[in-house]
């Protein structure tokens, strides 16, 4: 409430430009901190233009059987029956704000969701075997707490009590005790977004876009997720936050970042089909998500 206060006796005492001529300017790291601290119905004008602007294009491409034979042998078609992997690649223009993040996942009609390429997923597929936790020494006890407040940090370390804890295995202790876990897990999970500069966007700004904006910068993204088998209709859905940093003068009492956030929901058909279904979308090609909206890949 008071957030909204502040923002509104703002705009009365025209301490700055309304939201609508920032959006229009394409000063959206202000824009973004008058969206949060207003209505939903500026949060929906600001994410749009943010929409519009980013460009976003992806590619789907699910990864053959064929391809995880080198990895997994002759357990290859077994494994692929208890899940199936996707590479889903995002591009998103030069932006002037601090940061983009976006956040993709195949949602199936029955409400499942796939799965980062992480070590429980894998571990599904694979059926083999967690490595055991391993134990380790922890001195963040009750005691050594009070002993901290009462004396300081001067007390020697030594004087300390411990206690031994679990700890999750490292990534190592896979290669032993689930190896093609580990395999899959060294081909697909080393991924994530790759920041580029302006002079590298798709869009292009103008001058007056860019006049005062500093820090621009272009995404690619690349994610494998694992996709459990199924005869429902699934989508793609894709979430970018885009995020800036408050001008002090904005008032110190509100949050130093600003987030507005937008999903959008892709149609890829039945999960049992998404071989022949994303060949037909995407090709070797990535498509706007404009594109794929007004149905014009079909």
């Amino acid at each position: 409430m008071m957030r909204r206060f502040a923002a509104a006796l703002c705009c009365l005492a025209g301490c700055g430009p309304n939201l609508s001529q920032l959006v229009a300017d394409h000063h959206y790291r202000e824009a973004i901190c008058g969206a949060q601290d207003g209505s939903r119905g500026d949060r929906e004008v600001v994410g749009a233009a943010l929409e519009a602007d980013a460009g976003l294009a992806v590619h789907v491409a699910m990864v053959p059987t064929a391809q995880l034979e080198p990895l997994l042998g002759d357990q290859a078609v077994a494994m692929s029956a208890r899940g199936r992997f996707a590479r889903i690649s995002l591009q998103i223009n030069a932006l002037p704000v601090d940061g983009v993040s976006p956040r993709v996942a195949i949602t199936a009609a029955n409400g499942r969701t796939s799965a980062p390429v992480a070590w429980d997923a894998l571990l599904r597929i694979t059926g083999e075997a967690r490595p055991p936790n391993r134990t380790g020494t922890s001195y963040a006890t009750g005691r050594n707490l009070l002993a901290i407040l009462t004396l300081g940090m001067t007390i020697p370390f030594t004087g300390l009590s411990s206690r031994t804890v679990e700890v999750p295995p490292p990534d190592d202790d896979y290669r032993t005790t689930a190896p093609r876990a580990y395999a899959l897990f060294q081909a697909m999970a080393r991924t994530g977004c790759d920041w580029v500069p302006a002079a590298g966007d798709r869009q292009g700004w103008g001058q007056q876009g860019r006049q005062g904006q500093q820090g621009q910068q272009g995404v690619t993204c690349r994610a494998f997720v694992a996709i459990a088998p199924g005869t429902e209709t699934a989508e793609l859905t894709l979430s970018l936050a885009f995020w800036s940093q408050r001008k002090t003068w904005q008032g110190a009492d509100l949050p130093e970042t600003c987030t507005v956030e937008r999903t959008v929901a892709v149609p890829l058909g039945r999960l049992d089909e998404l071989d022949a279904t994303t060949v037909r979308m995407f090709g070797a090609r990535m498509r706007s998500v404009a594109e794929l909206a007004s149905a014009r890949w079909r």
